[in-house]
């Protein structure tokens, strides 16, 4: 999920990214790598024009991980 999403995000299909890291961040919310998939997610969002839930993704960031 990780690499389709990162692909198709570097290659601008928005909305595949979208699906593919929200399919993730709820299946796997404790891995490891949870925040760098949140930055991306919240990255894809802004993109896509929606703001409100960009900033919730990167509020999470910063509320959840400071060291991020």
């Amino acid at each position: 999920m990780i690499l389709v999403g990162t692909g198709a995000f570097s290659d601008g299909f928005y909305d595949i990214a979208e699906k593919e890291f929200e399919i993730f961040v709820k299946a796997y919310g404790n891995h490891k790598r949870i925040y760098d998939i949140y930055y991306l997610f919240g990255k894809t969002l802004l993109m896509k024009g929606k703001y409100k839930e960009a900033r919730a993704a990167f509020l999470r960031i910063i509320n959840e991980n400071k060291d991020f």
